[in-house]
């Protein structure tokens, strides 16, 4: 369900009014940005696919039903995108594993450290279990929001974040960052 800002910019722009297009963007860009980062490990093409998804949602609004909120339905388009340039032959070709970089306010060199560890360590997850590890610590969505991101029930959800987890582990650990990893990544 939408809250009532939400509907006001879903009004907004099935009545053509620009500006509730500029207040989404203001609102998520930035944390899809993040989002598709941690997906795809490649700035550029991160904001290839955020541009995308507010593309999509754009043209497609007059589909939207409402069922979810707007950063859920979002998240879905995004995910989406992120999939389909991972599929892209010639983005694996390019894509840099070495140089992973974040988005947001630098942090101290050791937390830097974990963080890039975490990264590398995402990236070499199947994508199925990297989308929920991603959805669900660095964006804090529930299990039942990623299940309507996913269109999957909360059991695949469930089982998903467990094998993403396991495999995700023993990277970490033998990075040296098993024991060391930021509470607010809840790995």
């Amino acid at each position: 369900m939408l809250n009532e800002q939400e509907q006001a910019w879903v009004d907004q722009l099935q009545a053509g009014q620009i500006s509730g297009m500029e207040q989404l963007i203001d609102t998520y860009g930035n944390r899809m940005k993040r989002t598709a980062f941690l997906m795809t490990g490649d700035e550029g093409v991160a904001e290839d696919c955020v541009q995308e998804m507010f593309i999509s949602f754009y043209f497609n609004i007059r589909f939207f039903r409402a069922e979810a909120s707007i950063g859920t339905y979002l998240y879905r388009i995004l995910m989406n995108a992120c999939k389909q340039k991972l599929r892209n032959q010639w983005f694996h070709k390019v894509m840099p594993t070495d140089e992973l970089q974040e988005y947001g306010e630098k942090s101290i060199e050791e937390d830097a450290l974990r963080r890039m560890a975490i990264h590398k360590a995402l990236a070499r997850l199947k994508p199925k279990y990297r989308e929920v590890l991603v959805l669900y610590y660095f964006n804090q969505l529930t299990v039942d929001e990623i299940g309507l991101v996913m269109n999957e029930n909360s059991n695949t959800i469930k089982t998903r974040m467990k094998r993403g987890r396991e495999q995700l582990r023993p990277y970490l650990e033998r990075e040296g960052y098993g024991d060391g990893i930021p509470e607010n990544v809840r790995v």
